[in-house]
């Protein structure tokens, strides 16, 4: 009797045809953090009535919490 792998199941794989959120990132709007934080740390981001607040961390990361 064949012992059992440690490896995962193998995942489905993806469709290579595009999907309708892979826009090119030209069509995306962007704004940048620095205008964004307006020179603070923190911003609140109002989501279908719900608030949000989007952090910038010390290390230089950004973190989204409800």
């Amino acid at each position: 009797m064949p012992l059992s792998s440690n490896r995962p199941p193998e995942r489905a794989r993806l469709s290579s045809a595009p999907s309708a959120s892979a826009a090119t990132p030209a069509a995306l709007p962007e704004v940048d953090s620095k205008t964004l934080f307006g020179g603070g740390q923190r911003v609140a981001i109002l989501h279908r009535g719900e608030r949000y607040w989007l952090h910038a961390t010390r290390a230089g990361k950004l973190l989204l919490t409800k």
